[in-house]
């Protein structure tokens, strides 16, 4: 073992999963310039709010950690651009809403953040599959239908949309 860490009152197998479940207790999240993230919830009977860490990537060691006004388990998925986290929440059965952010630099969650992630025909399913920052805007990558989709994002509005 390289090295090990710590989370205090962290979930395991499946004790504070992601909606969809998976065994997604513990998720890591590599961001823009190398900044490593773990992100986890308590376990029942708190079914906690998110918990973000930022954490040394050398010796796993937590630097830093925020509880977002969020619980993990009515969150279907996450992802991190610039010490930002979008959280979004299943539509139907796909995951099509990025429905709040939280800002590492300023502690602060805003709930009221939405963007639908539009999809090419009704009754599609998107899975958000990557992401890619681009000039203050945010590049989404997803399928929808088994097509790759890219959005451009700026601010809650789609800017283009790519096939």
């Amino acid at each position: 073992m390289v090295a090990s860490a710590n989370l205090p009152n962290a979930g395991h197998t499946n004790q504070s999963h992601w909606i969809w479940g998976g065994n997604t207790d513990i998720c890591w999240f590599a961001d823009t310039g190398g900044v490593l993230y773990v992100v986890y919830a308590p376990p029942p009977p708190d079914e906690g709010n998110i918990h973000i860490s930022l954490v040394d990537p050398g010796t796993l060691a937590l630097q830093q950690t925020w509880v977002v006004p969020r619980v993990k388990k009515q969150t279907g998925f996450a992802f991190a651009v610039s010490g930002r986290f979008y959280f979004g929440s299943p539509n139907g059965n796909s995951l099509q809403q990025i429905d709040g952010v939280f800002d590492t630099a300023t502690n602060e969650y805003d709930g009221s953040y939405r963007n639908a992630l539009p999809t090419t025909s009704p009754g599609s399913i998107i899975y958000l599959t990557s992401w890619l920052p681009a000039t203050n805007q945010l590049l989404v990558v997803f399928l929808d239908s088994g097509m790759y989709q890219t959005l451009l994002l700026d601010n809650a509005a789609v800017v283009e949309q790519h096939s």
